[in-house]
C-alpha cells in the first residue's frame, strides 16, 4: 500500500509539475485536475496523511526559488 501511495504521489507531482510549464491555459487547468485527482488517490493510499504536507511543501519551494532565480 505504502508504494502505491508513493507512485500516485509521485504521478502528482509530475502532473502539477508539467502544468506549470505550459503555455495553453487550458491544458494547464486540465494537468493541474489530473494532478489533484492523483493526489486524493495517494490520501487514499496511504497510512499517513503527512503526504499533503510534504505536497504543499514541495510546491511552495518550487515557486519560491523560482520566483528568485531569475
Amino acid at each position: 500500500m505504502l508504494l502505491t501511495a508513493f507512485i500516485t504521489l509521485g504521478l502528482a507531482i509530475f502532473f502539477v509539475a508539467i502544468s506549470l510549464k505550459m503555455t495553453n491555459q487550458l491544458w494547464q487547468v486540465v494537468l493541474l485536475l489530473v494532478g489533484f485527482f492523483w493526489l486524493c488517490c495517494s490520501l487514499k493510499f496511504s497510512f499517513i496523511p503527512i503526504e499533503v504536507i510534504l505536497v504543499i511543501a514541495l510546491l511552495m519551494t518550487r515557486k519560491l526559488t523560482g520566483k528568485y532565480s531569475s
